[in-house]
């Protein structure tokens, strides 16, 4: 059951990551391909903001530090992998990855 549009909001303010469906998968479903994506990405910002939760608690921790920098490239490549370019063309993935990315942002800017 698609979300109507106050839940949809609250959706998008949210920060528990958990892919729901939206209004325009009804006329755009997401293949399990790209569902797969949107989970591995969701779950990428996860683990990247747990990091960083430890690393706020354990600052002087250096095997922390050192798996920051793989944790970010990781979670910029998702943008350039072969399948993003073919999910991008529906129009119902592209709104949930561009919701998870202001979760993203809200998790780990502010």
């Amino acid at each position: 059951q698609p979300l109507d549009s106050i839940q949809e909001e609250a959706y998008k303010n949210d920060l528990s990551l958990e892919i729901k469906p939206i209004k325009e998968e009804e006329e755009n479903p997401i293949s399990e391909e790209c569902a797969i994506l949107l989970e591995e990405y969701a779950d990428a910002i996860k683990q990247y903001d747990a990091l960083l939760s430890k690393i706020d608690e354990e600052p002087d921790d250096i095997s922390l530090m050192i798996k920051r920098t793989p944790m970010e490239e990781n979670l910029q490549s998702y943008a350039t992998k072969p399948q993003f370019f073919s999910c991008s063309q529906n129009k119902a993935f592209t709104k949930q990855f561009d919701i998870l990315n202001t979760k993203k942002d809200k998790l780990l800017f502010n």
